[in-house]
């Protein structure tokens, strides 16, 4: 990360998150351009999915900034586990709960289970993070 090797560089991440947007929008506009030459100016837009995907983009870049806020807050050992188990819990909340995609008994029952060891497994690395070994200790290697 930029904090361990640039020290004269910002250390706050909110700091960089205007150019992480930035670069996404441009990019963006970029394959967008590409595929209205594609269609030869022609690009099928389907009105019903534009609301909805703004309102996608604006939710994700809340996620996005809190992501970075959590860098700073939590440290990468803690944060990168939180932001890799939690959308892909909501996601299957999602599909359970709005979208009917997940049915049958056995299925909640894996889902509740997977959920459940991804949530022990935050924990354990978020208490792991809190232990400072004693300072007399030599370890072997």
């Amino acid at each position: 990360m930029i904090k361990s090797h640039k020290p004269e560089w910002p250390q706050n991440g909110m700091d960089y998150v205007f150019s992480h947007f930035t670069g996404i929008l441009l990019c963006s506009i970029f394959y967008f351009l590409l595929y209205c030459i594609y269609n030869r100016n022609k690009p099928h837009v389907f009105p019903q999915s534009v609301l909805p995907g703004f309102l996608s983009g604006i939710m994700w870049a809340i996620a996005q900034t809190s992501w970075f806020v959590a860098n700073d807050t939590l440290g990468l050992v803690v944060s990168y586990p939180l932001i890799s188990a939690g959308p892909g819990i909501v996601a299957n909340l999602w599909g359970i709960l709005l979208f009917k995609e997940i049915t049958g008994k056995r299925n909640y029952l894996i889902f509740l289970s997977a959920s459940l060891l991804s949530a022990v497994a935050i924990a354990c690395i978020t208490i792991s993070k809190e232990y400072e070994p004693p300072k007399n200790t030599t370890f072997v290697q």
